[in-house]
């Protein structure tokens, strides 16, 4: 069975989100196609984005579209 330690240095899941927030928790996980398109809904929320500056919210999308090729 493969670690799938879901945060932290161990983690073997990329995240678009690794850390950028106060909490320092990564988030919108990269692991599956199923979760890069729900990482792109939620980013692309309004109320989520603004949880981010202009470069963290490019940075973010990127790594998304990035992984939905």
């Amino acid at each position: 069975m493969t670690d799938l330690t879901p945060y932290g240095p161990k983690s073997k899941i990329a995240y678009a989100d690794p850390g950028y927030q106060e909490d320092g928790k990564a988030r919108y996980p990269l692991n599956s196609e199923a979760h890069c398109r729900a990482a792109w809904a939620y980013i692309n929320m309004p109320k989520n984005a603004a949880k981010y500056d202009a470069k963290q919210l490019d940075l973010i999308k990127g790594r998304i579209r990035e992984a939905l090729k």
